[in-house]
């Protein structure tokens, strides 16, 4: 009996020994090959797509070619950016996988049973879609499948140049960064004239670039001021579009049969053959018109464009607050020291001449044949600058007051007079105009560099001359 116990034990262990034989059989009859390969596994060809589709983030993108150009599938007033879908195309031309795994039977282990993007390309002869799975825990490369079969571990991301906000691909309007502007026209709520003229003679200096037009008059601008506030309509990044596909007849609902401000910019673009970089590129013409709605809603559209844009009520309110006061330079006198013929100023009832003379752009200063230290002068000049603008009459006490004299044909004389304000300022004007307000502490530099010089006049000479005699 016991024996016979036993031989029944031993026949079920052998069936069951029998059985997980089968089975481990039956689950090692599927075998992956994985195997390392170095090739191109699909190449994008640009001329012969005429259809681009993908999903990826729950999203469905659809482009469509038709002669050479590229559309949105179901809405053709959609201004499809052809550079940007050259370029996605371009990171398809050669995707190159360094693993191979054919006899695939789970997805799931690759991400592929529910892919994180999926990009099909149509050409005459049918379709070919690339699946986007999950990373390799070995080397953070991706696994995708191509038409759901082999799967493959590519080098390059390629979901990287996917994008699911159509926006991306919209053909924004640009204004070209400018090498050098002009003329600037603005009309409406802000009328300025401004050109660009090198070298100009509408001064006595030609340290600026940029005038103000005001019918026959033309007024220096700041280069640094006028650069600013080029800034605020000729760096605008185009993309927060309230409208792309607008119509003329549509273009009043907008309020743009009446803008509220239009800019008009004329200028050169770069030398895109950078042959030399004093060259200038092609000659670029541009209008901007803006209708403020409200004091939150401002509208922009470029030229003939079909799309609108919004435009910050901010940055509306500062480009129209722009005028000749905020763009004017700010120094009282802008000259170089080799400009110089002479510098005079009084102390007391004396008046002294300061005598400039440059030769090999080395300026030599005398008074009475004595050489002085003038650069600190000429220095403390060029530094008076105007904190605030106003045009008020001078009170009654002059503090400073000096005239220069240039060596140009006109021999042009600048007068400059510093009047007491309060302890902090300065009036200053000009030949008779008031400019507005300077610190008095630069003044009071002015004023006690130039006695200081007076004063030891001769004195350098007297002290050698001494040291000659007790030698």
């Amino acid at each position: 009996m016991k024996r016979k116990k036993t031989l029944i034990i031993l026949c079920a262990l052998l069936v069951l020994i029998i059985g997980g034989i089968v089975i481990v059989n039956a689950v090692e009859k599927h075998v992956e090959s994985i195997s390392t390969i170095d090739e191109v596994v699909y190449a994008a060809d640009a001329e012969s797509l005429t259809e681009i589709k993908w999903t990826f983030e729950d999203k469905t993108l659809d482009f469509v070619k038709t002669d050479d150009v590229w559309t949105y599938s179901g809405d053709d007033s959609f201004p499809v950016d052809q550079e940007e879908i050259s370029y996605l195309i371009e990171n398809f031309a050669e995707v190159h996988a360094s693993f191979i795994i054919e006899d695939v039977e789970d997805y799931s282990q690759y991400g592929l049973d529910d892919p994180e993007a999926e990009i099909t390309f149509v050409t005459s002869d049918g379709e070919t879609t690339l699946s986007c799975g999950t990373f390799s825990t070995m080397d953070s490369k991706r696994y995708i499948s191509i038409n759901g079969g082999t799967v493959y571990l590519i080098d390059d991301d390629i979901e990287e140049y996917l994008s699911s906000e159509k926006d991306d691909y919209l053909d924004n309007d640009e204004i070209p960064y400018y090498q050098q502007i002009e003329s600037v026209e603005l009309t409406g709520d802000s009328n300025l004239s401004l050109i660009y003229e090198e070298d100009a003679t509408y001064d006595y200096t030609t340290s600026y670039n940029y005038y103000l037009k005001d019918g026959d008059t033309y007024l220096p601008l700041s280069d640094s001021f006028v650069t600013s506030f080029l800034g605020y309509f000729t760096h605008i990044t185009f993309s927060d579009y309230v409208t792309y596909c607008v119509t003329d007849e549509e273009l009043s609902n907008w309020g743009f049969d009446a803008p509220s401000l239009t800019i008009h910019v004329k200028g050169y673009g770069y030398d895109t053959d950078f042959t030399d970089d004093n060259d200038l590129g092609e000659e670029e013409d541009h209008y901007l018109y803006f209708k403020k709605i409200d004091d939150e809603t401002i509208y922009l559209r470029v030229d003939e464009s079909q799309i609108i844009y919004s435009y910050t009520a901010e940055d509306y309110e500062t480009l129209t607050g722009y005028d000749y006061e905020s763009l004017r330079p700010t120094a009282v006198v802008d000259i170089s020291a080799s400009q110089v013929q002479t510098i005079t100023a009084s102390i007391d009832s004396d008046q002294y001449i300061i005598d400039a003379e440059t030769i090999d752009d080395i300026v030599t200063y005398t008074v009475n044949g004595y050489e002085i230290e003038g650069s600190t002068i000429v220095n403390d000049i060029t530094s008076l600058s105007v904190k605030e603008f106003d045009t008020t009459e001078p009170p009654g006490t002059e503090e400073f007051s000096i005239t220069i004299v240039l060596n140009d044909e006109d021999n042009t004389s600048l007068a400059i007079s510093l009047y007491r304000v309060d302890g902090d300022s300065c009036l200053v004007t000009l030949n008779g105009e008031t400019l507005g307000l300077v610190d008095r502490s630069q003044m009071s530099t002015l004023k006690e560099d130039f006695i200081t010089t007076m004063l030891n006049l001769g004195k350098e000479s007297t002290d050698e001359a001494d040291q000659e005699i007790s030698d």
